[in-house]
């Protein structure tokens, strides 16, 4: 075999990209039907307001694509103009697919014109060569394309997404707290959002279980945004208690559908954390009330929940009403039920408390209680049994189930109260750098 030499082979090269030159506006039309034809996204960019700019990118693109034909290598700045194309592209909204659906309907309609300008040369031996060699880069140069328009199109894409969380977190913000003074810039701002201020509402509240667990909220805020893509997400907050406020907007009685709240629920559930729901706001200004209602009933919620993730307002009103009693009074009545209980080792009080509000909360019904806590039922009975003994009661008297209820339900509202008041121990010392609180 005769191969060409080294010289003939780039006089071949500047041949064809010369060929190219002369074809470059021919080659432009072509890519654009191309591109316009088979990936439907970018019909939007065929509309009058759109295609100069397109066709500017494509000949740009092109420019440089022969270039590289005629010198065999791409310049630095090539493959830096696709990340910027791929950003673009973001931006104008295209899925990232059919960004590279495109380059390749591009490539495959330019290799057609770099084939026939290939083909053009006298020696079938040297044009066979020339082809080979242009194949291998094409494939190369596509690949490397490829790769910057997919990262340029993911960069923009996350500052995109990133800009929306911060504009929704400053519109909830504004809706819960009241802080709007004009309520013409805040219609426009919800509505650059995709929403109508004029929706009914429904404001969910997530917050850790444990209070110490306000850490979690950072991560639980970008988790419930891709959840709940038809809600506004808030920031994380801290006061009175870490929690994080959504708004799920609707037309009905339920503004925020089941599916919503199920999604919700899922995601919470996932990460550790409670969901309390309220009733439907049917006028966004009474958001700030909603709000303030809310997040002072965290602490009911969380002593209401029990195993549940989901808690309505409905739920905590006992608690609610408890909570109006003084603390002494609370721990005095509770003292004065469950002293014999909680004197026990630290183990033994809890097996017995488990015992009893598991008891309570199955209803009467043995076998599902003592399946929960993993007994027989029998075992369960014989438990429940030795737990009135040492209280001295009988569950069989209705007075006697109403205290010993109603002073497990005020030892778990003192018992959250406490641990909120220790969880803002912590941050103030943290703050004025006090260090760990001592706890007596």
């Amino acid at each position: 075999m005769v191969m060409v030499d080294t010289p003939t082979r780039q006089q071949l090269r500047n041949t064809v990209a010369t060929r190219l030159e002369a074809r470059l506006d021919e080659l432009v039309d072509a890519v654009c039907s191309a591109v316009f034809a088979e990936v439907s996204p970018y019909q939007q960019l065929a509309l009058p307001t759109a295609v100069k700019g397109f066709r500017a990118d494509v000949r740009g693109s092109l420019d440089a694509y022969v270039r590289t034909v005629g010198e065999g290598r791409p310049k630095p700045g090539d493959v830096e103009r696709f990340h910027r194309l791929g950003a673009q592209r973001a931006s104008q909204g295209l899925p990232a697919d059919a960004v590279t659906d495109a380059l390749e309907v591009a490539m495959r309609t330019c290799w057609h014109y770099v084939s026939e300008a290939a083909l053009t040369i006298e020696d079938p031996r040297s044009a066979a060569e020339l082809l080979a060699d242009l194949a291998l880069e094409a494939f190369a140069h596509y690949k490397d394309a490829a790769a910057a328009l997919t990262a340029g199109h993911s960069a923009e894409r996350g500052r995109g997404t990133y800009g929306h969380a911060r504009a929704a977190a400053e519109v909830v913000a504004r809706l819960v707290d009241g802080t709007w003074s004009d309520e013409r810039e805040l219609r426009r701002a919800v509505r650059a959002l995709g929403f109508d201020l004029s929706s009914r509402w429904t404001l969910v509240l997530l917050t850790p279980v444990d209070p110490r667990g306000a850490h979690d909220l950072e991560r639980l805020a970008p988790a419930v945004g891709e959840a709940l893509p038809d809600g506004l997400v808030g920031a994380a907050r801290v006061v009175p208690t870490s929690h994080l406020p959504v708004l799920l907007p609707g037309d009905g009685d339920e503004a925020a559908g089941s599916e919503a709240l199920q999604q919700a629920a899922a995601v919470a559930e996932e990460h550790g954390s409670l969901l309390l729901v309220s009733d439907v706001a049917w006028l966004w200004t009474a958001l700030p009330h909603a709000y303030r209602s809310q997040t002072e009933d965290i602490v009911c919620a969380r002593a209401a929940s029990r195993n549940g993730v989901v808690v309505r307002d409905s739920a905590c009103a006992a608690y609610r009403l408890l909570r109006t009693l003084p603390l002494s009074q609370r721990v005095e009545y509770v003292r004065s039920v469950l002293g014999p209980v909680l004197d026990l080792p630290p183990g033994k009080s809890g097996e017995v408390l488990a015992t009893l509000d598991a008891y309570f909360r199955g209803r009467g019904r043995l076998d599902e209680t003592a399946a929960d806590l993993r007994l027989h039922r029998n075992s369960f009975r014989y438990r429940l049994d030795r737990a009135q003994t040492l209280l001295g009661v009988n569950f069989r008297n209705g007075t006697d189930r109403m205290r010993v209820e109603l002073a497990l339900a005020l030892r778990r509202l003192d018992r959250e109260e406490m641990a909120l008041l220790e969880a803002h121990r912590v941050v103030d010392n943290v703050g004025t750098g006090a260090g760990e609180p001592t706890v007596g």
